[in-house]
């Protein structure tokens, strides 16, 4: 009687021992899940800042390619611009724009 108690105990001490097992790894599994996710969604946002920087400076590019231009051609504008005095900024600004459609 008492080795069947005894017994019995221990069947549900080694039941609980594997519950808790079971239930340790159903949370680390979990946890994994969780972390996969955060992963996949800081990448997934990370890839949206690189698309939009991209679409950014294409719109950029389209709307305003003059001042690209002026990137290009900056060492031809600064052996030119000691030609030109304060009295003729205009001219420099026509000269600048004159492939742009905002003057």
């Amino acid at each position: 009687e008492f080795l069947s108690f005894v017994c019995a105990q221990e069947g549900q001490r080694e039941e609980r021992e594997r519950g808790i097992r079971k239930s340790v790894r159903v949370v680390v599994g979990k946890r994994k899940r969780k972390r996969k996710k955060e992963k996949e969604k800081e990448n997934q946002k990370q890839k949206q800042k690189e698309k939009s920087l991209v679409e950014r400076e294409e719109r950029e590019k389209k709307s305003h390619s003059c001042s690209l231009e002026a990137k290009e051609k900056k060492e031809k504008k600064e052996s030119v611009a000691w030609l030109y005095r304060k009295g003729k900024k205009t001219y420099k600004q026509k000269e600048r724009h004159k492939n742009c459609k905002l003057l």
